[in-house]
C-alpha cells in the first residue's frame, strides 16, 4: 500500500500540465445590437429623361452592360458593400430582383443557301449572312438580332469566318441568349473580414402576372421598354471586320466585336453563356447598387437585414486532456477507501496524558514502577509495558497492564475517548 501510495502522490504531480493544456482560448464572436444591412433591389427604373414612349437607361444601367461585355475572364464576381457595425455579419433568406441569362447552341439549325453572290447562311427566324467573296482578306461577317418581350429579351446570333487565303472556306456559328428579370434568392450570406460572400440558393423568372400581384416588386414599363430598344441597338445589326491592304484590322462596332470574338473563340474559355452571366451579374450589381429607385428620397434603399457579430475571446475545453486528472483523482480516492477500511479495526492511540493523570494505573500495576527512580529506567519500563483503559470493580476507569491483541483493544476505543471526555469535563 505504501508503493501505491508513492505511485499516485509521483502521478498528482503532472495533473497541471494536463489541465492547462485542456483549456484554450480561441477568438470567436457574440450578438451585437449593431447594425447589419445588405442592398437588394425591389425596383427597376431609369433615372434617365422619358424620350417619346420609353425612359432610356441611365448611365449606370449602360455602364452595368459594357462592363459584361468587355470583361476579360469569365464568372467575375460583383460584390455589394454591405453596412456592418461589428467585425463580422451574418443575413439568412433574403432575395433581390435580379437579371438572369440562359444561352444555347443553335449551330444546328443553320441553313446555307448559293445564291448569285455566293453562299448565303440563315436562320429559321430570319436571320441572315452572305457569304462574302473577297480573296486574300481576313474577313469576318456577323449578324445579330434582338426579339423584345415583357421583362424578357431574347439574342440571336449568327457568324462566320474564314481564314485569308485565294479561296475563302467560312465556317458559320450560332447562339441564343435570354436576359430577363427575375428574383434571386440567397441561402445565407457573410461579411467577415472585410470581405462578402453569398451563397445563392435559385433564381425565379418573374412573369408579368407576378409583378402585378405583388406590390414589393416594381417594374416600371417606360425604364424596360427603353431598355431593350438601347440593347436592341447594342447589339442587332450586321458586323464586319477585316484586314486593308496595310494589315489593318477594321471593325464596324466594339460591342458586336466582344460578341464576335466569343463566337469564334478568341476569347479564351470565355463563351455566350459565361459573357452574358457577366452581363446579367454586372445589371444586378448595379440595380442593387445604384440610385434605381424613385422611393428613394422618401422611403428609404431596401435592405435585408442581418445579425451583427462583435469579437471576443471564447474558453474552449478539450476533455481528453482532462482524462489523466480524472484517472488519478479516482485513484486517489479508491486509496483512501481502501486504507480507511483496513485500518478500521486497529486501536485509537493517543499520546495525550490526560487519560493517565485521570485514571492512573490500578494498584498492582502502579507497584512495578513507583519504584523506579532513574530516567533510564523509566524509559526502559515504557517501551515494554503496555496499557488500556479497563472497568474496575467499582465502575470506574483504570489503566492496567494488557497482553491483548490490538484487535482486543480496539473494542474498548470508544469507551477510552468517553472516560477523556468526562475528565475534560471534570
Amino acid at each position: 500500500m505504501a508503493a501505491a501510495g508513492a505511485f499516485l502522490v509521483l502521478s498528482a504531480q503532472g495533473i497541471e500540465t494536463f489541465v492547462q493544456q485542456s483549456v484554450k482560448y480561441p477568438p470567436g464572436a457574440v450578438r451585437s445590437d449593431s447594425f447589419a444591412t445588405l442592398p437588394i433591389s425591389d425596383w427597376f427604373r431609369s433615372q434617365a429623361t422619358k424620350v417619346r414612349d420609353a425612359i432610356p437607361p441611365d448611365f449606370g444601367l449602360k455602364a452595368a452592360v459594357y462592363n459584361g461585355l468587355f470583361s476579360s475572364t469569365p464568372n467575375v464576381t460583383y460584390s455589394v458593400a454591405p453596412l456592418c457595425g461589428g467585425s463580422n455579419c451574418t443575413w439568412q433568406n433574403y432575395s433581390t430582383l435580379a437579371f438572369c441569362n440562359t444561352c444555347s447552341n443553335i449551330t444546328d439549325r443553320i441553313r446555307n443557301n448559293t445564291s448569285s453572290a455566293g453562299l448565303k447562311y440563315s436562320l429559321p427566324g430570319g436571320l441572315v449572312v452572305d457569304s462574302p467573296a473577297q480573296q486574300g482578306w481576313h474577313y469576318y461577317n456577323a449578324l445579330t438580332s434582338a426579339n423584345r418581350s415583357i421583362y424578357s429579351l431574347d439574342m440571336t446570333f449568327l457568324a462566320i469566318w474564314s481564314v485569308e487565303g485565294s479561296n475563302p472556306n467560312f465556317t458559320p456559328t450560332a447562339g441564343k441568349c435570354t436576359l430577363e428579370l427575375c428574383t434571386r434568392s440567397f441561402a445565407s450570406a457573410k461579411f467577415d473580414n472585410g470581405r462578402l460572400s453569398e451563397i445563392r440558393s435559385h433564381d425565379q423568372p418573374v412573369p408579368l402576372s407576378r409583378f402585378a400581384d405583388n406590390p414589393s416588386v416594381n417594374v416600371d414599363l417606360d425604364s424596360w421598354t427603353g431598355f431593350t430598344q438601347w440593347m436592341d441597338s447594342v447589339i442587332s445589326g450586321t458586323y464586319t471586320q477585316y484586314a486593308d491592304t496595310g494589315g489593318t484590322y477594321n471593325t464596324t462596332s466594339d460591342t458586336r466585336d466582344a460578341i464576335f470574338q466569343v463566337m469564334v473563340n478568341e476569347r479564351g474559355n470565355m463563351t455566350l453563356q459565361l459573357l452574358f452571366d457577366n452581363v446579367a451579374d454586372s445589371l444586378t450589381y448595379a440595380m442593387r447598387t445604384v440610385n434605381l429607385s424613385s422611393r428613394m428620397s422618401t422611403e428609404g434603399r431596401p435592405v435585408a437585414n442581418g445579425i451583427a457579430c462583435v469579437a471576443t475571446t471564447m474558453v474552449e475545453v478539450e476533455w481528453a486532456w482532462l482524462s489523466f486528472p480524472f484517472t488519478v483523482w479516482a485513484l486517489v480516492l479508491l486509496y483512501t477507501i481502501v486504507v480507511m477500511d483496513m485500518s478500521r479495526q486497529t486501536p485509537l492511540w493517543k499520546d495525550s496524558t490526560i487519560a493517565t493523570l485521570c485514571h492512573g494505573l490500578n494498584d498492582a500495576d502502579s507497584k512495578d514502577v513507583v519504584t523506579l527512580q532513574v530516567q533510564s529506567d523509566m524509559d526502559a519500563k515504557a517501551k515494554v509495558m503496555h496499557v488500556r483503559l479497563v472497568e474496575d470493580d467499582i465502575g470506574g476507569i483504570k489503566l492496567s497492564r494488557s497482553e491483548q491483541s490490538p484487535t482486543e483493544l480496539g473494542q474498548v476505543s470508544q469507551r477510552f475517548l468517553r472516560a477523556v471526555n468526562e475528565c475534560d469535563v471534570n
